[in-house]
């Protein structure tokens, strides 16, 4: 079996991040990625509850947690983990 070199992030979808919007944030790391043309460098998935409920909404990025995330920030994150991409616009 191959190593899976896909960079790894896990969404809270706990009930609180899911208020505070990571449901959004899914949608825009998706449509982020595949402008990007990074779709299959990364393995995306929805955990429940993280734990960090005050501190969300959250998500997990190589094991390294992500707080407080706002769609903005989607973009300079996808750079410091996955490099710029294509060129394609953030």
């Amino acid at each position: 079996m191959e190593d899976d070199k896909r960079v790894h992030i896990s969404i809270c979808m706990g009930s609180s991040c899911f208020a505070r919007g990571n449901l959004r944030t899914l949608e825009l790391l998706r449509e982020r990625l595949k402008a990007r043309g990074q779709e299959g460098t990364v393995a995306i998935k929805g955990v429940l509850c993280c734990g960090q409920c005050s501190h969300g909404p959250n998500l997990t990025i190589e094991g390294q947690a992500q707080e407080q995330i706002e769609p903005a920030a989607l973009g300079a994150l996808l750079d410091r983990y996955l490099g710029p991409g294509d060129g394609a616009p953030r």
